[in-house]
């Protein structure tokens, strides 16, 4: 009898697994995803389009002097090309090309074929950040689905990943950032389906292909690589009865293999060109010391690791966490058109309410649950994407350590899929516990989350609102 019912078990778990394979990973949105993509569309084009000056956003003349190379010498910079080099710096962006580039000057491309104007040329390499942000909004629907079901507190997460000013403002000119973050998107939401469906082909088709996106960006971002690669490993070892050796080898050659055949020319051509300096970090720096104003030369230019002050010491004497907190909400211009205190202040008591309250809730599920298994996949999702995020605020404080002073929250932004989800899932604790411990019944409660969900929506967009106003009267409109 008992390997009887050890193998109904088995059956049925094989039946529910082909079942939840069955469902398609990308599911049709309704009416109201769909409204809300449109609206984002909307605002990131208005921005777009409202400011068309050089000091808009940083370093966007010199990125966008790539594209530009590109798409008048039907060739790829190699670096010291000197109809790019930055008169100051002495060196361009030209040495390590990436996706977005390429992306861009497709698309300036296909607008030169009508007009050679400026203006024209710049929204359509613009046009791939605002795409990229756009497809970043499409995936957190999915992922809040996925994590979130029916609750209406997904949309918290949803609104906060779409319309945080920052993300809007980095939607809005030419960047890598916008392009990492949706790369990074694609990633979690991998991870979910993966673990899910068992990494079956196309669920892990998927984060490959996440993962190759990412590779071809920005190395910011990186972190969630890694973190993709100790995912894969230990839900494997937590999992060996379920999975063996062949299937863990194969899957993950088939990940590799997708990841390399999207980023792998970026790599090989960077070894080519810089003595197998794949990464292309030091490619520049003899340029730098050529072709710099003396002041910049990288031999010359003082660093806080050179000065002798330590990491720990730069974030205890210095406002680099403050600043690199700010401008993860929203800092604009070249740092220096600022949203008012209390936004920061409303967005840092939202975070720690939420991150209090998943916290309080695990422990509480993990102390009744006599089935502690079930929370395998969810403790892995937590671990390595709090792992990802600290690594990804590590290499920005490293940078401005190490290399370049320079606090910015656009180097952080793939955080903000933890701190969002955490703010979503804190929030609904709070309300469940206060409103159906007051009142007792799951329609108040229900009622109370669509409030806050409005509430929200209107802080965000008031937020959005803000910052354009700021803009607007920090630049003049390029008529």
């Amino acid at each position: 009898m008992k390997l009887f019912v050890t193998g109904l078990s088995v059956q049925l778990d094989h039946d529910a697994m082909q079942e939840r394979r069955n469902i398609s990973i990308f599911p049709k949105l309704d009416m109201l995803e769909l409204g809300v993509l449109l609206l984002c569309f909307c605002i990131y084009m208005f921005w777009t389009l409202s400011f068309t000056t050089w000091n808009y956003g940083p370093d966007e003349y010199m990125r966008f002097d790539v594209p530009k190379f590109i798409v008048t010498n039907h060739a790829l910079p190699k670096g010291p090309e000197e109809s790019i080099r930055n008169q100051i710096w002495g060196v361009s962006y030209g040495f390590d090309i990436a996706l977005p580039y390429l992306l861009e000057a497709s698309a300036m491309w296909v607008v030169s074929q009508f007009t050679q104007e400026h203006i024209p040329l710049l929204i359509a390499a613009r046009m791939v950040s605002v795409v990229s942000t756009l497809c970043t909004v499409y995936f957190a629907i999915l992922f809040s689905k996925k994590t979130m079901g029916k609750n209406p507190m997904r949309w918290s997460f949803v609104l906060m990943m779409a319309l945080l000013p920052q993300i809007v403002f980095l939607a809005s000119y030419v960047n890598l950032d916008s392009f990492s973050l949706f790369a990074v998107m694609i990633i979690l939401y991998g991870w979910i389906v993966c673990m899910e469906r068992e990494w079956d082909n196309r669920s892990s088709m998927l984060l490959a292909v996440g993962l190759g996106l990412c590779l071809a960006s920005y190395q910011f971002a990186y972190s969630y690589v890694l973190a993709s690669v100790f995912l894969y490993i230990t839900w494997h070892l937590i999992n060996w009865k379920y999975r063996n050796f062949k299937l863990f080898i194969t899957t993950g050659i088939l990940i590799l293999g997708i990841a390399f055949v999207i980023c792998g020319w970026r790599y090989i051509r960077n070894a080519m060109l810089f003595d197998g300096d794949f990464l292309a970090l030091n490619a520049s720096k003899p340029y730098a010391e050529m072709y710099a104003m003396e002041e910049y030369k990288p031999s010359v230019r003082m660093t806080l690791e050179k000065s002798g002050m330590s990491m720990i010491s730069m974030l205890r004497e210095t406002s680099w966490i403050l600043t690199s907190w700010r401008s993860l909400i929203g800092v604009f211009g070249y740092m220096n058109i600022l949203l008012p205190d209390s936004y920061y202040a409303i967005y840092k008591y939202m975070i720690i309410a939420g991150f209090v309250g998943i916290l309080v809730k695990a422990v509480a599920k993990f102390l009744r649950s006599s089935k502690r298994g079930k929370f395998k996949n969810s403790m892995l999702f937590s671990v390595w994407i709090a792992f990802a995020s600290l690594v990804t605020i590590y290499l920005s404080a490293y940078n401005s350590w190490h290399t370049d002073y320079q606090p910015q929250g656009r180097y952080i932004i793939t955080i903000t899929p933890l701190l969002f989800l955490a703010v979503a899932n804190g929030m609904d604790f709070w309300i469940n516990l206060i409103s159906f411990k007051t009142f007792g019944k799951e329609e108040i409660t229900l009622n109370f989350k669509y409030l806050c969900v409005l509430i929200v929506f209107g802080f965000m967009l008031l937020s959005v609102f803000l910052g354009f106003y700021c803009c607007m009267s920090s630049f003049v409109y390029s008529r």
